[in-house]
C-alpha cells in the first residue's frame, strides 16, 4: 500500500517493469520516520518464527538519493536509517541502520508482519523487498 508522495515508476530494468519512488524534486525528510507520512507498506505472512533480515533491490544514484527509513511492525519509532548502496542499476542491499546494525536483524513470530519503507531522500527507487530467514 502506498501513502503520501510515493509513486509507481516504469523501468524495463526493474522487476516487472515497475518500482516505487518519491519523485525527485519532492523534497527530503531528515527528521525520522515519524516526520514522513509518505511510505509504502508491505505485508508478509511469516510461516516460521525466527530471525530475519530484510533485503531490497534499490536504485540509489547518488548520496542525495540513496536512503529510506524502515520500520517493522511500527518500530523503531524513528525508523532504521537505511543508506543503500549507491548504484545506477537495481542492486540487492540488506536494510542497515546508520551507525548501528548492518544488516538489521529482526525476530518475527509466525503470522502477519508489516515492513514500512518511509521517504527520506527523494529519487531513491525501491524495486523489491524480501524477508530472508537467517536463524531460528
Amino acid at each position: 500500500t502506498r501513502y503520501g508522495s510515493f509513486r509507481v515508476g516504469n523501468d524495463a530494468a526493474a522487476s516487472g517493469g515497475k518500482y516505487v519512488v518519491v519523485p525527485t524534486g519532492t523534497g527530503d525528510s531528515y527528521s525520522g520516520a515519524d516526520s514522513s507520512p509518505s511510505r509504502v507498506e508491505y505485508c508478509f505472512n511469516v510461516t516460521t518464527a525466527g530471525t530475519y533480515r530484510i533485503d531490497g533491490k534499490v536504485y540509489g544514484s547518488n548520496n542525495t538519493s540513496d536512503s529510506f527509513y524502515v520500520r517493522v511492525d511500527g518500530g523503531p519509532s524513528e525508523g532504521y536509517l537505511w543508506d543503500s548502496t549507491q548504484n545506477t542499476s537495481y542492486q540487492t542491499d540488506s536494510v542497515s541502520d546508520r551507525g548501528g546494525a548492518n544488516p538489521v536483524l529482526v525476530t518475527l513470530s509466525a503470522g502477519e508482519h508489516t515492513v514500512a519503507i518511509h521517504h527520506r531522500e527523494d529519487g531513491t527507487r525501491l524495486d523489491t523487498i524480501n524477508l530472508v530467514r537467517v536463524g531460528s
